[in-house]
């Protein structure tokens, strides 16, 4: 995953954290991005590693 990747799945978590609707095409995109990540968690976007 790259860092851009990262990104874009950290900024899409956190709008449906905060309770937008997100499109069926980007729901895709986080969902393909999410099933290379590794990680337990999704961190919220100003986190750092």
């Amino acid at each position: 995953m790259t860092p851009e990747e990262d990104a874009t799945m950290r900024r899409l978590h956190w709008f449906e954290r905060f309770g937008a609707d997100l499109s069926p095409q980007l729901k895709v995109v986080k969902a393909s991005i999410r099933s290379r990540d590794k990680r337990a968690l999704i961190r919220d976007p100003e986190q750092r590693a």
